[in-house]
């Protein structure tokens, strides 16, 4: 709850006053975690898709020469 607060003085000092949120920011003391990059499915399947586009560009080239 104390978190949720602070998170609306913040905005509400986000445009009047600088310091205040800048004292504000410090006092959250907001940990920064990271994740491991892992790749969406969406990604492997354009990638294999644009893999497919290519390789039927390649063969109509190829049949036309």
């Amino acid at each position: 709850m104390k978190m949720q607060r602070k998170l609306l003085l913040l905005a509400a000092l986000a445009l009047s006053s600088p310091a205040a949120m800048a004292e504000l920011m410090a006092s959250l003391d907001i940990t920064t975690r990271y994740a491991s990059a892992v790749p969406e499915p969406a990604a492997g399947a354009l990638l294999i898709a644009g893999l497919g586009v290519l390789g039927m560009a390649a063969r109509r080239r190829r049949a036309r020469t």
